[in-house]
């Protein structure tokens, strides 16, 4: 009989919930229509995507009009941060972020960089290893058109100060334009508009249990925006292409699932976050680098005197999968942990466990029994860190 899977990396991504695969799939054999033909069967799936929009604007408490569908998170940023600093480069040039970003949001500031774009990236204090708000307020000046930060970092899970900091920057100069990537954080935890006044919001399907290849991006006022492609009416002619029907209705089921169920999700969450740190503390030489008010879907913690790659490699001969960080840095050293000033020590055995709703109390005995058995094997002197 084949070992069970123990899945630990959702934040990478997560499987796809059933009842979203059976929408998708109605799409895909019966409602195939392009959602531009002007037939029925343009119109039906035109009312699907429209509904999906909907289930999506309805998470975040925003007008079903100012959602646009994407092909994921990383484009979501991608257009609010190039189309939005392209659009408004005439009142200024000065563009703001964090150096605990998401890579397409720091890959995005390094290309506007090369146009022309003066770019401030704020790290995290030295000492609580925090993003504080008030250093984001302090580097915006009369200059600034845009700042981008997320609400949840996807490695560590550190909810950053996002509404202490569009309030403050909003006061110090109102023309600064706000992007917040909500990647982590949608439908998990609530984020609402009306307290949360970003100007774009990004979001991603594949994270809370629809499938791959879909996203959307929040935009509350479209003339501040340029599109990245040319070539139709589709969305607004902000993301033109033939929809991604099928993918689209699938993240709106997937938005609906997780409004009904977000309070018992987070209960059951809540529960495994504090069951594994219980666990973890039974261990020597863990360092935890989440810190104490994280999202807790994530949780971020070194082995000292051990190297991550390794934990992983053990891990996944087992049949457990973690990881050491973003998927999208293809297990490269956590900038997280390097821009929050850790050790080296600590960067080198950073682990990421993420949460979902399929995981039980069992996986997370069955990772900390698997933890203490690849202790009782491996010598931590074979690492020096210098």
């Amino acid at each position: 009989m084949k070992k069970p899977i123990v899945y630990l990396d959702n934040s990478a991504t997560t499987q796809v919930d059933t009842a979203v695969v059976e929408v998708m799939t109605e799409m895909m054999l019966h409602n195939y229509g392009n959602p531009s033909s002007l037939h029925f069967m343009g119109t039906a799936a035109l009312n699907a995507v429209f509904q999906s929009r909907c289930q999506v604007a309805q998470v975040i408490g925003c007008e079903t009009q100012d959602i646009i569908f994407t092909s994921g998170g990383t484009e979501s940023n991608n257009l609010a941060i190039k189309g939005c600093c392209h659009k408004n480069k005439s009142k200024g040039k000065t563009i703001i972020t964090t150096a605990i970003e998401h890579s397409s949001v720091l890959k995005s500031f390094e290309s506007l960089q090369k146009e022309g774009f003066i770019i401030k990236i704020i790290y995290p204090n030295k000492e609580t290893h925090l993003i504080e708000a008030q250093d984001l307020i302090d580097a915006v000046d009369e200059d600034t058109i845009f700042l981008s930060m997320m609400h949840v970092n996807n490695e560590t899970g550190e909810i950053l100060p996002v509404e202490k900091v569009i309030e403050g920057v909003k006061k110090k100069n109102p023309q600064v334009l706000i992007h917040c990537d909500c990647v982590q954080s949608f439908a998990k935890r609530k984020v609402n508009i009306y307290h949360f006044d970003a100007d774009f919001i990004s979001m991603s399907g594949h994270k809370i249990y629809a499938s791959k290849g879909v996203g959307a991006l929040y935009i509350k006022d479209k003339s501040s925006i340029l599109p990245l492609v040319q070539g139709g009416s589709q969305e607004k002619g902000l993301r033109v292409g033939t929809e991604n029907t099928a993918s689209i209705v699938g993240m709106g089921k997937a938005c609906s699932l997780a409004i009904a169920h977000m309070s018992d999700t987070n209960q059951k969450i809540q529960k495994l976050h504090d069951l594994f740190i219980k666990e973890l503390y039974t261990i020597p030489d863990i360092h935890i680098n989440s810190p104490k008010n994280a999202l807790p879907f994530i949780i971020n913690f070194s082995l000292l005197g051990h190297k991550a790659y390794d934990i992983l490699s053990f891990m996944e001969q087992k049949d457990i999968y973690i990881s050491n960080g973003s998927a999208c840095e293809k297990g490269a050293k956590s900038h997280v942990l390097i821009a929050a000033g850790y050790s080296d020590e600590v960067i080198e055995g950073g682990l990421r466990i993420s949460l979902g709703k399929y995981n039980t109390e069992n996986d997370i005995h069955i990772f900390i029994s698997a933890l203490k058995d690849y202790i009782s094997t491996v010598s931590p002197t074979s690492y020096l860190f210098k």
